[in-house]
């Protein structure tokens, strides 16, 4: 039997203070309890119709009958863009990529999953402590993971900026999933790497924690903003409520 807890979310992006375009994309359908940013890829042409498909391909999500079901569906949605946007690239004079990061979170009452490829994030905050859900798809995190970095030294590396796996890069596209069990008084976090660049964990933290759900939303842009807003930045913040 599914609980029923309710949520309320609230998103925004701003193209930042060095860039001209925002290629960042995001759905916020509490409705349907589907929420998800996409970040065109950075150095890559048209990065703004890549996080834009990715979008377009969600946005007429209706929850069916189970999590798995419905799990299946966005999945195969979004293969279904990367197979598109693979034939558009490779369409281009000079065959360059366009290609995106997704995030998304899908939720059925207290039953959730976050779904993902790069290193655009989700966090969960519970009791007050802030996780980090997703694992980045990046060449620093693989070498993190082999040891070969620290944890503290993989935001200034020289390619902190290297992505190992978005849609549309690749022929074959390979989406990690996590499963979580949603508590009243959960708040999640869903960003892209302009937020979380200029904001470290405990800066993110303070601000989300105790802070009412708009005015946290607002607080986290601009204070992304006023550390450097060298990217562009979106967040999506939704609390789960009994």
């Amino acid at each position: 039997m599914v609980n029923q807890v309710h949520w309320k979310s609230t998103a925004r992006t701003d193209t930042g203070r060095r860039r001209n375009l925002n290629e960042d994309s995001y759905l916020d359908q509490p409705s349907e309890g589907l929420w998800c940013v996409a970040d065109g890829m950075g150095g890559y042409q048209a990065g703004d119709v890549a996080s834009q498909a990715v979008i377009n391909a969600l946005r007429h999500y209706r929850n069916l009958d189970s999590l798995a079901d419905s799990a299946e569906y966005l999945e195969k949605r979004i293969i279904e863009v990367n197979e598109y946007l693979v034939g558009q690239g490779n369409a281009r004079d000079d065959r360059s990529p366009i290609g995106s990061t997704v995030a998304m979170l899908m939720a059925q009452g207290e039953h959730a999953l976050v779904i993902w490829a790069g290193d655009s994030r989700v966090y969960l905050l519970r009791d007050g402590e802030l996780r980090q859900v997703t694992e980045d798809h990046s060449l620093v995190q693989e070498m993190v993971n082999m040891g070969k970095l620290k944890e503290s030294e993989a935001e200034n590396h020289p390619s902190a900026n290297v992505i190992s796996r978005a849609v549309g890069v690749t022929d074959e596209l390979s989406l990690d999933m996590e499963y979580l069990h949603l508590l009243p008084g959960d708040r999640l976090l869903l960003c892209s790497d302009g937020l979380y660049k200029e904001l470290d964990e405990r800066a993110i933290a303070a601000i989300i924690r105790g802070t009412e759900l708009e005015r946290a939303g607002d607080t986290l842009i601009e204070r992304a903003l006023s550390a450097g807003g060298r990217d562009n930045i979106t967040s999506i913040l939704i609390d789960i409520t009994a």
